[in-house]
């Protein structure tokens, strides 16, 4: 199915790993022109050695807590390229293993330094450029199943993704007006890096999460971004597309 991505403009947070980098090996594979972005120069770099020979794509160091970095990213990409059709608000961390009562204040705004306020940087200064620009633009961000679900020792990452399926939905009522539609995609278990530690082996079912039983590949989960991004899902806005392997179900 062609998803009509050919030549649109693409920023990709934590586009240097995990979801963010399979995500990008998407749209390139769909003829898109991606920026990644994330924290170090170091990951960015790297990442990009594995991208380039899949299409046209520049990185830059971004730290999406700080609205400088954000304000940045966004008019360096409209620089670059001429134009921003598509944010996908991707970057996140877990932070600190702990029960609320021991987490501490500085471990809680980490999380949602990232998770959140992050969100709401990319999605504000997307808006502002498309705005600007006259572009019917695509917002993605990328929550969890975690967000309707509690998982033990993590009740503040879990309230980072409840927020920013909240926040999806909140900026897909303020950003119509604009024709830009904003949407989430919400992973279960994901076979990234991070995750190997914890994960069984790939042969090995995945039990007690979902019915699929097991985890997803990141491009999996990077197709379903490109989706929500493309014109196919065009009468779809403020919804939180669970890809999650049935987790949510049972």
């Amino acid at each position: 199915m062609d998803l009509g991505l050919e030549d649109q403009v693409v920023i990709v947070t934590g586009g240097s790993r995990g979801i963010g980098l399979a995500t990008a090996k998407v749209f390139l594979r769909e003829g898109a022109r991606v920026m990644i972005a994330s924290a170090r120069t170091d990951s960015v770099e790297a990442a990009l050695k594995k991208l380039h020979p899949l299409g046209a794509v520049e990185g830059l160091a971004c730290d999406v807590g700080r609205e400088e970095d954000v304000v940045q990213l966004v008019a360096e990409t409209v620089r670059r390229f001429g134009r921003l059709d598509v944010m996908v608000a991707n970057a996140g961390i877990i932070g600190a293993t702990a029960n609320l009562a021991d987490l501490t204040t500085e471990q809680w705004d980490e999380v949602m330094d990232v998770n959140v306020r992050g969100v709401f940087l990319c999605g504000r200064e997307a808006a502002r450029a498309m705005r600007e620009a006259g572009c019917a633009g695509r917002i993605v961000t990328v929550g969890s199943a975690s967000g309707l679900h509690y998982e033990v020792d993590a009740g503040h990452y879990c309230a980072s993704k409840a927020s920013v399926h909240a926040l999806t939905s909140a900026m897909a009522v303020d950003f119509a007006q604009w024709g830009i539609r904003v949407n989430s995609v919400a992973p279960g278990w994901v076979r990234t890096e991070a995750a190997e530690a914890v994960l069984p082996p790939p042969d090995e079912p995945l039990e007690g999460y979902g019915v699929i039983k097991r985890a997803a590949d990141p491009e999996e989960i990077g197709s379903a971004i490109a989706f929500l991004a493309s014109d196919v899902c065009g009468f779809t806005t403020g919804e939180t597309h669970f890809v999650d392997g049935g987790q949510t179900i049972v």
